[in-house]
């Protein structure tokens, strides 16, 4: 007699509808803002064959050698409209990180904790400013977050080398993205080492290394046969190699708001380290033991960000890099929530999925709404936006400092992270020196202005660009983008 087929996991249809009811919401988070960077990706994405022929091996245009980004959105906005081919890309990284997220916590903790965690994850309005706009961090927190949850499938089960081998693939492409986010291999081999049931050989480190090589030189041969180099990570390291090896910006230029991204990492931060203090000395279950190893690879990567703050370049005053944290922080977050729901009845626990998913909404609305009410009246001038952004979120800090949780704890932490990531993305927004114009209809406007330029006589010298100057036809502004 055969089986009946498996119910659907409750936890995947909740992650499937809770992004939709948030773009019902707002839909801000899927365009752009109108910025220097995301234009000039979203140019690469129209004109990637022209763009890559025209910049070949030239390391001022090194953007046009991540083709790890540029070659997904060039094939979406080939295939599909301006608008929908934007919506598609950004809703498949999106829901790629969040489902990675979700299976790798789901495995090591249970479904209580993963679920949980997944859907304040969702509701996170800087992870979804992060892979909702057309730069690099997008492409690399999914591409971080799918290799990740390949390394933790090679560790637990066989054929470990074959998902070993789709895991480099993923960790090449990462690279490819930005040659920065290396940083992410070092997460990746430290998860693997930690949880592998049978013991790491020099074969696995063959088969991650094969995946990514296949995926350069396919990327490589891709960019060949546009016209570009298929030497075509070339301009990324020339770039790299050039670029100051110390820190260039410093607090006093550092515009107010833009370190509220830290907020989250600052409430988690404590109740990590008191957690890796508990536990080093006692034996844990496997479950346990993992929410305890999730805490040292959050606050091992929050410190080698630190480091290289202070040492080599600004990444926490840099939106695309400091980004980085939130997997590692809410995967955090997820081995200490594991302790608090253990003892929860179902009732209770169905309870606090039902907040987690209104707080989301909540604040899908008020960052839809700029939250005037929010911060209009807080001492910004006197007092850092970051410090009133983790004053707002202080209750969380003190329950994740917790041993046990209690379903009133939960909801305060579930309510009061909400409330520290509206607080800090409307300060974000509000002390820009410059307004952060953001929506579907802005998007439409540039594509179509883009597309105007573009149907003049493409033998003219034709640039476009906002605020700065064209510096010697040097790629530099949104810019180019209607150069082809």
């Amino acid at each position: 007699m055969t089986p009946p087929p498996a119910p659907p996991d409750r936890g995947v249809l909740a992650l499937i509808a809770l992004p939709l009811a948030l773009l019902a919401v707002n839909s801000a988070w899927l365009f752009s803002p109108i910025d220097r960077d995301d234009w000039m990706y979203y140019g690469l994405f129209r004109g990637a064959p022209a763009y890559l022929e025209l910049f070949a091996g030239n390391p001022a245009y090194y953007p046009a050698s991540r083709l790890s980004v540029v070659l997904p959105g060039w094939l979406a906005h080939s295939l599909l409209p301006a608008i929908l081919g934007n919506v598609v890309l950004h809703l498949a990284l999106y829901w790629a990180a969040l489902f990675s997220f979700y299976f790798v916590a789901r495995a090591r903790l249970g479904s209580r904790p993963a679920l949980l965690a997944a859907l304040l994850l969702a509701g996170d309005p800087f992870f979804q400013q992060a892979v909702g706009r057309d730069h690099v961090n997008s492409f690399g927190i999914a591409y971080f977050s799918v290799a990740l949850l390949l390394v933790d499938r090679a560790a637990r089960r066989f054929p470990r080398r074959t998902v070993l081998f789709f895991a480099g693939a993923l960790a090449m492409a990462l690279v490819s993205a930005n040659v920065f986010y290396a940083v992410y291999l070092l997460l990746l081999a430290f998860h693997f080492v930690s949880q592998a049931e049978v013991r790491p050989t020099a074969a696995d480190a063959v088969a991650f290394a094969g995946g990514g090589s296949c995926v350069f030189l396919l990327l490589g041969a891709t960019a060949r046969l546009m016209g570009g180099s298929p030497f075509y990570f070339a301009p990324s390291l020339l770039w790299l190699a050039d670029s100051p090896q110390t820190p260039t910006v410093t607090l006093s230029d550092n515009w107010p708001g833009r370190t509220t991204g830290l907020a989250l990492c600052l409430l988690i931060l404590p109740g990590s380290l008191l957690a890796i203090w508990r536990g080093r000395h006692e034996r844990l279950a496997p479950d346990n033991r993992f929410g305890w190893l999730a805490q040292v690879e959050f606050v091992g990567f929050a410190l080698l960000f630190a480091v290289i703050h202070l040492t080599v370049q600004v990444v926490l005053f840099l939106p695309p890099y400091v980004s980085l944290l939130i997997p590692p922080a809410y995967l955090a977050l997820a081995g200490r929530l594991a302790g608090m729901t253990r003892d929860l009845t179902p009732k209770a626990y169905g309870r606090l999925l039902v907040l987690a998913g209104a707080t989301s909404l909540a604040v899908a609305a008020l960052a839809a709404a700029g939250a005037p009410g929010v911060v209009s009246r807080l001492p910004t001038r006197t007092v850092d936006p970051l410090v009133i952004a983790v004053a707002a979120g202080a209750p969380v800090a003190l329950v994740l400092l917790r041993r046990r949780g209690s379903a009133l704890g939960l909801a305060v932490l579930i309510v009061g992270l909400g409330f520290s990531q509206v607080v800090a993305d409307a300060l974000h927004r509000q002390t820009r020196r410059r307004p952060l114009v953001q929506s579907a209809a802005a998007f439409r406007q540039m594509d179509r202005a883009l597309s105007l330029v573009q149907s003049g006589d493409r033998k003219d010298d034709v640039w476009l660009w906002f605020d700065r100057g064209r510096d010697g036809q040097r790629f530099g502004d949104a810019h180019s983008t209607a150069h082809f």
